[in-house]
């Protein structure tokens, strides 16, 4: 479970009678939701009808998604949801919203992100409305901003994860662009795997 997790889950491992535990902060304080493991399903495939475990198995996510469900009345008011708004439920720290337009400020957007990354804070980026050319992204959906980067050709880039752990920008910078070099790879700490993970130009 990552560490972050912990923070607000009371289990740290699978409850043999299906009880588990979390808090959100909500108006203030941390509010403590009692949830079983009883998920919605998908028919008869055996995976959970809206969040998925892990590629590793961890069971924590679609979990964490029902208590919040709860937390909110229903799952259907979690979707179309701000990420600002669900950062602070799930660390009870304030958040900032940044909108750089078309371009404008990018050194200075740039610089902001950067230091944000290095002290690993959380943060997240939305995506394309009405875009027609998406190559591989969704539109009208929030991604993870990992971190952001510049290379020793003077490139910067940003690195962001699908949090359905699928589906890949298919541009430049992505698993099968020719702008890799050996070199550049192992500067980004490129790996070319399926995991929702990738490169694209800040």
């Amino acid at each position: 479970m990552p560490a972050r997790i912990k923070r607000i889950a009371w289990n740290d491992s699978y409850d043999n009678k299906g009880a588990f535990r979390f808090f959100f902060w909500v108006k203030n304080k941390w509010i403590g939701i009692n949830i079983d493991d009883r998920l919605p399903m998908h028919g008869d495939s055996g995976n959970p009808a809206l969040a998925q475990r892990s590629t590793l198995g961890a069971w924590w996510m679609p979990l964490m998604e029902k208590a919040y469900a709860k937390l909110d009345g229903t799952y259907a008011r979690l979707s179309c949801g701000g990420s600002m708004e669900a950062l602070r439920t799930l660390t009870g720290m304030p958040g900032m919203r940044m909108s750089p337009k078309n371009g404008r400020d990018s050194d200075h957007t740039y610089k902001i992100l950067k230091k944000l990354s290095d002290r690993n804070y959380p943060m997240t980026t939305a995506c394309c409305n009405n875009d027609k050319n998406l190559k591989g992204l969704v539109m009208n959906h929030a991604y993870t901003l990992l971190n952001v980067l510049e290379l020793s050709t003077g490139e910067k880039l940003a690195h962001v994860r699908n949090p359905w752990a699928t589906g890949e920008w298919e541009g430049d910078w992505s698993d099968s662009s020719s702008k890799w070099t050996a070199a550049l790879k192992n500067e980004a700490g490129y790996v070319n795997s399926n995991d929702g993970k990738f490169f694209m130009s800040f």
